[in-house]
């Protein structure tokens, strides 16, 4: 069955003094694939529009994305998104989220919490991490440096020049494992394979 289907679907949007509107779906289907409730809600305060989405699954329907919690705000110069997987048995399988800012000239991004869980393991990202383009001249800064037990994930330039120009983007990855990533989606092919690559561009 390739159709798409809902069993039940309520929506309600208010505008008096602030806007507010909230959503809920029960018993998605699309092909495949079910969710047993889908939940939208947002709201503003002040000058920010906060929002949460939730899916939520009984047993037997997508077991590995049985609760997923999104929840973020949009402001003036800044998007900010969190979500945390859990699976049927309640085990955090992933947990991340990330903040951009838009400036006059340039986009930055930055990860919390700096303890995720990625693939149902503990993380560690630096506080100070980033990811910074300038609209303008397309230059590229980063320092994102990720690491669990004997894998890492570091992404970074090095400022060895004193003028504007283009420094080195290094992807130095260690010891990723394909298959603990790719536990956290239940779409997921069964994929077994180790990552490690040294990259200048």
């Amino acid at each position: 069955n390739s159709g798409m289907g809902v069993g039940e679907m309520s929506m309600s949007v208010n505008n008096d003094s602030v806007f507010r509107m909230k959503g809920d779906v029960l018993r998605f289907n699309s092909g495949d694939t079910r969710l047993d409730t889908l939940r939208f809600d947002a709201w503003q305060q002040t000058n920010v529009l906060n929002y949460t989405a939730m899916i939520g699954n009984r047993p037997g329907t997508l077991d590995k994305f049985a609760h997923v919690d999104v929840k973020g705000a949009i402001a003036d110069d800044k998007v900010s998104v969190f979500v945390t997987q859990r699976n049927i048995a309640k085990a955090i399988g992933f947990n991340l989220g990330a903040t951009a800012t838009i400036g006059d000239t340039t986009l930055l991004v930055q990860f919390a919490p700096v303890t995720p869980i990625i693939g149902y393991k503990n993380w560690e990202i630096n506080e100070d991490n980033y990811l910074m383009y300038n609209l303008a001249n397309h230059h590229i800064d980063a320092k994102m440096l990720m690491s669990s037990d004997d894998s890492h994930l570091n992404l970074y330039t090095e400022h060895t020049h004193t003028d504007n120009q283009q420094e080195d983007i290094v992807l130095n990855i260690n010891n990723i494992k394909l298959s603990e990533l790719m536990s956290v989606s239940p779409f997921a092919p069964p994929i077994k394979g180790v990552v490690s690559t040294d990259m200048r561009f």
